[in-house]
């Protein structure tokens, strides 16, 4: 709870969310999350603080890792913010990626589709501005009906849709864009990354602070 104040009052809520969850003490409801393929894109510097940086001594490790050896700015972007970006319910994970058209005088090329680009079109946006290509128009119906139906049943999926997979161990979600598809393992190199070379680090790290701090 980061973000937002809590307030256990002994009524709603008569036990921490930490202690919830682990009991598994909530209702198994259908759940969809998802992301954009360039989240806050546009503005992630504005929103960067020293504070949420991770410990100095991995950072070069990080930088070769996922920044690489290339002197794009563009790319160089693009990379860094793919390094930053059990209930037994259904679950249902996608990624958006289609950039909307209405940005082409306010966003720069390199920033694909942005936190919250999804919504407009979830709540028929393209329909409402004005001189929109009907492929946006024909996404929008689109997210509507898979929002809809995912409101009404629990489930995304219907008549004309591509199928939307339940997320499970098979990582299988849905890309979102002018045509959809199922795809599996989002992001998965980058995620082998920070899993194994990170880890490997950081208990190389404390291997070594505890041998100094024996010799001390």
């Amino acid at each position: 709870m980061r973000f937002l104040p809590l307030a256990l009052d002994g009524v709603f809520l008569r036990k921490s969310p930490e202690e919830i969850v682990a009991g598994k003490e909530f209702n198994a409801v259908p759940f969809m999350i998802g992301v954009t393929n360039n989240e806050f894109g546009w503005n992630i510097r504005s929103l960067l603080i020293q504070r949420m940086l991770i410990f100095l001594f991995l950072l070069s490790v990080i930088m070769d890792g996922c920044l690489g050896d290339t002197d794009d700015p563009a790319e160089l972007w693009d990379r860094f913010l793919d390094l930053l970006g059990d209930s037994r319910a259904p679950t249902y994970y996608f990624e958006y990626q289609h950039w909307p058209a209405l940005y082409w005088d306010t966003k720069p090329e390199y920033v694909k589709a942005d936190h919250g680009d999804e919504v407009s079109f979830v709540f028929g946006g393209p329909y409402l501005a004005g001189d929109i290509c009907l492929c946006e128009k024909n996404l929008s119906r689109t997210l509507m009906k898979y929002w809809a139906n995912f409101a009404g049943n629990g489930n995304p999926n219907g008549e004309g849709l591509v199928e939307w997979p339940s997320y499970n161990l098979n990582e299988e979600y849905l890309e979102i864009n002018l045509k959809q598809k199922k795809a599996r393992k989002l992001k998965e190199k980058k995620v082998d990354f920070w899993r194994r070379v990170i880890f490997e680090v950081i208990n190389n790290e404390r291997t070594e602070n505890k041998k100094v701090n024996s010799e001390l």
